[in-house]
């Protein structure tokens, strides 16, 4: 009996924090901007439109809910794909956050964060929708892959092939690992770690592709090998749904 409460229980704390909700429809007049921050984006990207609206209550409005955000992907007026939060921000950043300039000419890519359930989603030409655990992201200097660093209380680094549209990695960290900066040293990858909780001093392991596993390894690296990394919020003064 026990063991059944138990598993009732991590159900439904991992429904309330890391689950899509149903789909529930934008509809503006439900969100009067007496009450509620609203912020919506619609991008043009080829025959796309990329849609983005956020919103959350006022201080003095009763808290029904954190965050709502919606992604629409719309082509020819009709929508193509489409997306749903009800986000619990959980102490940190929260919403749907696009890069100041989209990296790829294949793929326009969006981050969400809240929930300890980050994820990277890749929005390509037809307008259907990849979704990753990620957040932030790098992507080599080939344009080959995407490197995901998922945004949760565990510590998940996920490896797209972009030419091939399948995950190649998706390793979880198991030694209290924190993942940080991508290198790309002539299409050899790396990434730097702290190796344990509190530690200053960061470490660098080798991707390996063929074992999938990260090799620490003591190979020097330039500065000028290092990825930028692509919507790294928690660097923003205001990340709270549409407060940015």
């Amino acid at each position: 009996m026990k063991k059944a409460f138990f598993l009732f229980f991590t159900l439904l704390s991992f429904k309330s924090w890391g689950q899509v909700n149903t789909f529930l429809t934008y509809k503006k007049e439900i969100y009067p901007s007496r009450k509620y921050i609203t912020q919506s984006d619609t991008l043009q990207w080829g025959s796309l439109e990329v849609i983005t609206t956020m919103i959350h209550p006022k201080k003095n409005t009763a808290n029904q809910f954190a965050c709502r955000a919606w992604l629409y992907i719309r082509k020819n007026r009709k929508t193509v794909s489409k997306k749903f939060y009800d986000i619990d921000p959980v102490g940190s950043c929260s919403g749907l956050y696009l890069p100041s300039q989209q990296p790829l000419k294949d793929y326009f890519i969006v981050s969400k964060f809240g929930d300890y359930d980050g994820e990277t989603l890749l929005i390509d030409a037809s307008g259907k929708l990849t979704t990753l655990q990620g957040g932030a992201f790098a992507v080599s200097k080939d344009g080959r892959y995407l490197f995901a660093n998922y945004s949760s209380d565990i510590q998940i680094l996920t490896i797209y092939d972009l030419k091939n549209h399948k995950i190649l990695m998706s390793i979880e960290n198991m030694d209290g690992l924190e993942y940080q900066n991508i290198y790309d040293k002539n299409g050899t990858y790396y990434v730097s770690y702290f190796p344990r909780e509190g530690s200053l001093t960061s470490e660098l392991g080798f991707i390996d592709f063929q074992r999938k596993r990260i090799q620490k390894t003591k190979v020097s690296l330039h500065q000028n090998l290092l990825l930028p990394t692509y919507n790294e919020v928690w660097k923003q003064v205001n990340c709270n749904c549409s407060s940015h």
